[in-house]
């Protein structure tokens, strides 16, 4: 049985010219789930990362990512490895009230 969890959500993007893999979940401390097509796996490390905090709904958020591949152009880094969006506060009432930290891992 999955539990009510503290920890902000959190969802990951990973693609090649084969495709795009992806995942979502939170952070727990637990090896198994008991749930169909759901598993528990480790989201690796990452040393580096260019962030940035998208406010507002899911609508924009293409736009923050446009916006976050500047710096990571412009400085000179490669990005690398799966994306990651963290959900810090998703008020179910008002999407236009989200606080999401994008994570670009780079080299």
């Amino acid at each position: 049985m999955l539990r009510h969890h503290d920890s902000p959500s959190l969802a990951w993007y990973d693609g090649d010219a084969g495709g795009t893999r992806w995942g979502v979940g939170f952070p727990t401390t637990l090896e198994s789930v008991d749930v169909e097509g759901a598993e528990v796996s480790a989201l690796p490390a990452c040393d580096r990362a260019v962030t940035v905090i998208h406010r507002g709904s899911m609508a924009t958020i293409g736009d923050t990512w446009q916006a976050l591949a500047t710096p990571v152009d412009s400085r000179g880094l490669t990005a690398y490895g799966p994306c990651r969006e963290v959900y810090l506060d998703t008020p179910m009432d008002d999407q236009d009230a989200w606080v999401t930290e994008l994570q670009q891992p780079v080299r």
